[in-house]
Order: C-alpha cells, then sequence, then structure tokens
C-alpha cells in the first residue's frame, strides 16, 4: 500500500498537481504515525514543507498528527509522577522530551552515581526507591533522604553548578527511572529555546541535593571559611600551566585553607559556566590580623552557582593549601 501511495504521489508531483499531492502527503504523515514510525512521518512532514512550505494548514496538521501519536505513548503513570513538570510544556516539548530521556532500570545496590565522581545525566524516577547518600570527610555516611516516583536527582552536576557530584545515589528497592543526558538537553534546547531554563528552574523549584543538604545541616566544608570583601584578579591557565592574556576580576565572598569563593558578573551563561574544571591563577589582598597579606595562589573551579543580578558565584579548591589561613577542619 506504502509503495502504491508512493508511485502515485510521484505521479501527481510530475504532472504538477502540487495541491493533491500535499494532501496525500498529510494523509501519509498520519497512517505512519499511527503505526509509530515516526521517522518516516518526520521525512514525509520534511518532504511537504519541501514541496510547498505555504501550505501552512496541512503541514501545521501533519505536524499535530504526529505529536498526538507521541503523546498516547507516553506512559500514563509517567505522566501522572510528573505532571507538574508537563504541565510548563507545549504539546511538542511533552513528546520530545519523553523521547529524549533514556529508560534505565536499577537494582538494590545499584549506584546511578557516587559522590566526588562526575555525572552528565539528570535522573528521573518513575519506580522503585533510591537512597541519597552523603560521605562526611570522617567517613561517615549521612542519609539525606529517599527519592521515589516524581523526584529527581543528579541537578548539581548536571546544570553545572558543580563539577564533582556532592552526594551518592544508590537503589533501596528495584525499579526503573528515566535519564537525560547534557547532550539530548542540547538538542532539546535547539528545538525548543529556553527549554533548559524551564528544566532548572523545574529542579530549583522542587528542591536541589544542595537544599537537601542544607536542611539535613550536613557541612561540605573541610576548612573554616574567613568572610573577606576585596577584589580577586585571576586568570585562566593553559594545560601547560601558562597563564592566558586576558585578567578577569571578581569580589571575593569569602576563603579558607583550602579554597575560596568569589562574585562576578557577567550577561553570558555559557561563557561563565564554561569557567567549571578550568585551572585558575589569583591574586588578592587578604586582611588579616598581623595586616595585609599578598596572595598569589592557583585553583580549580569547582562550582559555579547563579544569583541575582547577572551574577554568579565562582568555588574554587586550591591546588596547594593556603599556610596563612587556620587549617582548623570543620566537617561533622
Amino acid at each position: 500500500m506504502t509503495s502504491d501511495k508512493g508511485c502515485v504521489l510521484e505521479s501527481l508531483i510530475a504532472e504538477g498537481r502540487k495541491r493533491d499531492a500535499m494532501h496525500l502527503l498529510c494523509a501519509m504523515v498520519g497512517e505512519a504515525a499511527r503505526q509509530r514510525d515516526f521517522v518516516r512521518a518526520e521525512a514525509l512532514r520534511k518532504q511537504m514543507l519541501q514541496l510547498d512550505d505555504m501550505a501552512i494548514a496541512l503541514i501545521v496538521e501533519a505536524g499535530e498528527c504526529i505529536e498526538q501519536e507521541k503523546n498516547q505513548i507516553i506512559d500514563g503513570r509517567h505522566r501522572e509522577n510528573w505532571k507538574d513538570l508537563y504541565s510548563s510544556f507545549t504539546p511538542g516539548e511533552r513528546s520530545a522530551f519523553f523521547f529524549a530521556c533514556d529508560p534505565l532500570p536499577f537494582s538494590s545496590g545499584y549506584f546511578l552515581f557516587r559522590q566526588g565522581e562526575k555525572s552528565r545525566n539528570l535522573f528521573f524516577v518513575d519506580e522503585g526507591c533510591l537512597h541519597l547518600i552523603f560521605l562526611s570527610g570522617e567517613r561517615h555516611a549521612k542519609i539525606l533522604g529517599r527519592v521515589g516516583p516524581g523526584e529527581f536527582a543528579g541537578e548539581d552536576t548536571f546544570f553545572g553548578n558543580s563539577l564533582f557530584c556532592t552526594a551518592s545515589l544508590v537503589g533501596l528497592k528495584g525499579g526503573v527511572c528515566r535519564k537525560l543526558s547534557l547532550e539530548a538537553l542540547g538538542r532539546l534546547e535547539d528545538d525548543f529555546p529556553g527549554f533548559i531554563k524551564r528544566i532548572q528552574a523545574y529542579c530549583i523549584h522542587a528542591g536541589t541535593t544542595g537544599q537537601k543538604l542544607s536542611a539535613r545541616g550536613v557541612n561540605r566544608r573541610a576548612y573554616v571559611r574567613i568572610p573577606d570583601s576585596g577584589i580577586i584578579v585571576f586568570q585562566l591557565l593553559c594545560m601547560e600551566g601558562r597563564a592566558e592574556n586576558v585578567l578577569l576580576k571578581g569580589l571575593m565572598s569569602d576563603i579558607s585553607a583550602g579554597g575560596l569563593s568569589f562574585y562576578v558578573s557577567a550577561s553570558n551563561d555559557r561563557a561563565v559556566r564554561s569557567l567549571l574544571g578550568r585551572e585558575i591563577g589569583m591574586k588578592l589582598i587578604l586582611q588579616l590580623q598581623e595586616g595585609r597579606h599578598p596572595v598569589v595562589c592557583k585553583g580549580t573551579v569547582v562550582g559555579i552557582l547563579p544569583c541575582q543580578n547577572l551574577e554568579y558565584s565562582v568555588h574554587v579548591k586550591f591546588r596547594k593549601q593556603l599556610k596563612c589561613l587556620p587549617a582548623v577542619l570543620e566537617v561533622h
């Protein structure tokens, strides 16, 4: 049947009967979508655009047919688990998001990610239960909470707020989650501008791992932090350790023997987040009891948090411990 319609379509196009050809193509899109052959359906819709991009009504009808069939595939339990998230999407975004996520079964004891390691995925739990665990400097494990259906995890490294996972996620009761990769999120952003901000806003509103750590009174800092409000000048370092030519400035927030944090202002979110994982050289003046103390040091950017008014909080771990500051451990 499909090959017969293909022959008819070729004849209509050869005879210049564009309108009839468009109606046939629209019908073929619907047939492919109902058969859940979405690759073919999308190819036929693109053919419609190439044949007559001014036939807007038919092209829109074909697109809606594809999205309608895609949305019917989305499992009812999954949609109910994530009804608040899906309510912020258009029908096209709902199906695109669902198909961009890969199902990932997990069993009891299975680690989806581990504290201190890198992860490039965001996990949405549909079934089962997992524990979010924080391991302190004294190797004491603290359960921050359970993650079950309708809850997510992995957002701290996924959105570039942290270079390494700040906690571990391990299966308690076997189930399944859906995994969204950074690459898939990038494709969604290309197709639906602003998609990343909507996902991120949802995660912040629902409660992030950092918020859960704070709520449990968990302190991740290894050393006492001293507030500071001076100017810091920094440069990106090349792989060989050489400094790049551009000097950048920030406003200090605090400093310890093991690292520091400072604020930078920037209108380009991606440019700021590109600092994550990079090594930088820094110069600053510390106001200590014995007087002003110049500091020249190097470190790695391990966290970037968005603030208000186009400001970002940049967190750096020193390559070597600062000797001029107390190395009092503050791990609980």
